[in-house]
């Protein structure tokens, strides 16, 4: 699984320094928590200097500005919840780092709280989301929102630059607290370092405003369907999304050489991105969908399954697939299990199903889904409710524009019996 990060604009490139013109940098302060405790005064005084220069304070987009910096720096984390009165962390920030937050895994299934409070239950959630990010595997795609000097569009996002994780930073915690007696809270951000410049670039964005350059040449937009995976600061990206945003970035390199503005190592950076494109379209395997299948069959950790158990079966020649449906069967015995459970309830479900909708289900898992598009394409009830028409088999183009997934296809198929 690879990451996306979400970047607070910097006029430096995030280059481990306070910007050169703080209070020029009005994009910034559509972030609310930087727009509630940025110190103009602060920053004006600091302008320039190296984090690492600078004692006793920190800017509040601490998290972010030394993704591309060659010197490292200490930041201190503030808890997310003040209500809770925690003291804060400090931790060292090496270079080409940032601190990453998910926190679109962090909503509280309570519908009177928006976010979740029980410690343990977050430290549950932060050790799952990490869990699938591997260093030296995962790519991570940094991104801008609509906060940027670039283009005035709401809601779109902007690839600023790819790079390879290197490593992941332990999970701290928070200063003890006498209101929680013996409770430890996980510190949400996740310190991590990329590659770079080894592995990974950047576009030029802040060298074409410099310059007075028009950047709309070069700019990359995430493409609208892969938005979810590119929201809430960091999230996880599958390899169905990292290909669909490496094509967009490929094309934005060749313009960068091609208009000729800025100079760099675009040459190789476009070599890097041919070679990981290759990697994701490997990495992808035959079943993307595998996962979101067996949840909708009632397994439960679908997703966490398939990149832990049946992935490294697809890369050791195996048949995922062939596998799951055998365990499904009773006609392989599970390894591990801590699937046990999931495996039983997805089995029971499985064998009450009519031939049709195995077969369409099959066929679901080689697309890359979430479990609600399956739950929509696979339930009969549903599948009407969405329009579709019960003897026709849905799959690419008409499949997309149904439940707005990320694929690649441009054919249907008629059948001859209903879709179970």
């Amino acid at each position: 699984m690879h990451l996306s990060a979400r970047l607070t604009w910097h006029d430096g490139g995030w280059d481990g320094r306070i910007c050169r013109n703080p209070t020029g940098n009005v994009w910034c302060l559509m972030h609310e928590h930087i727009r509630s405790s940025r110190d103009d005064e602060r920053e004006e005084a600091h302008r320039g200097k190296l984090l690492a220069d600078i004692r006793d304070w920190g800017p509040p987009c601490g998290r972010d500005p030394g993704a591309f910096s060659p010197v490292g720096y200490r930041i201190t984390h503030r808890d997310p919840l003040d209500w809770r009165g925690l003291p804060p962390a400090e931790e060292e920030i090496p270079p080409y780092s940032w601190c990453a937050s998910p926190y679109g895994r962090m909503f509280s299934s309570d519908p009177e709280a928006t976010w979740e409070s029980d410690p343990v239950e977050q430290e549950r959630r932060l050790r799952e989301f990490w869990a699938s990010v591997k260093p030296g595997r995962s790519l991570v795609f940094f991104y801008l929102n609509h906060a940027n000097p670039l283009q005035d569009e709401s809601g779109t996002r902007l690839l600023v630059g790819i790079g390879r994780v290197k490593e992941i930073g332990l999970l701290q915690y928070f200063g003890q607290s006498p209101k929680y007696p013996g409770k430890k809270f996980p510190v949400w951000s996740r310190r991590v370092t990329h590659d770079y410049p080894r592995q990974g670039f950047r576009l030029p964005y802040q060298e074409y405003v410099q310059l007075g350059l028009d950047p709309s040449g070069i700019l990359c937009p995430i493409p609208s369907s892969a938005i979810p995976a590119f929201s809430y600061v960091t999230e996880h990206v599958t390899d169905d999304v990292a290909i669909a945003v490496i094509e967009r970035a490929i094309q934005s390199l060749q313009a960068v050489i091609s208009e000729g503005r800025v100079p760099g190592n675009w040459g190789e950076a476009l070599a890097w991105l041919n070679d990981v494109l290759a990697e994701c379209w490997t990495g992808r395997g035959r079943y993307p969908g595998i996962g979101a299948v067996l949840d909708h069959l009632g397994f439960g950790q679908g997703a966490v399954f398939h990149y832990r158990v049946l992935a490294p079966m697809a890369e050791r020649g195996d048949d995922p697939l062939a596998y799951v449906i055998a365990l499904l069967e009773g006609r392989e015995e599970l390894t591990d299990p801590s699937y046990a459970g999931g495996l039983r309830a997805a089995a029971q479900m499985w064998g009450q199903l009519p031939q049709t909708r195995r077969e369409l289900l099959k066929t679901l898992c080689r697309f890359e889904l979430t479990r609600a598009q399956v739950d929509r394409i696979a339930h009969p009830q549903k599948r009407a409710e969405a329009g579709f028409r019960p003897r026709w088999r849905l799959t690419g183009w008409q499949t997309w524009k149904k439940t707005s997934g990320t694929l690649y296809w441009s054919s249907w198929v008629r059948r001859t019996s209903p879709v179970g």
